[in-house]
């Protein structure tokens, strides 16, 4: 989180939207819940949710309800 704000990213506006989660395939993301860096490899939605897989093997499901996610961008991507 320091590492954020010492770059200027400011974190009102960062929570990816749900269906722009396609968008940031092959880009990196700031997982907030993890605190980790991780670049998105594909994005399944399925009813309820959307499983994001990251290129590191590991899944996040967010709920498909959800207007924002907790993967935050920064800007210029």
């Amino acid at each position: 989180m320091e590492y954020l704000k010492n770059i200027g990213v400011d974190k009102q506006q960062m929570g990816i939207k749900i269906h722009d989660l396609p968008n940031y395939i092959e880009h990196p993301v700031w997982d907030s819940r993890t605190e980790q860096w991780l670049i998105i490899k594909s994005v399944v939605y399925e009813r309820d949710t959307a499983k994001v897989y990251a290129t590191d093997g590991s899944c996040r499901e967010v709920p498909v309800g959800m207007e924002d996610t907790w993967l935050w961008r920064t800007e210029g991507q």
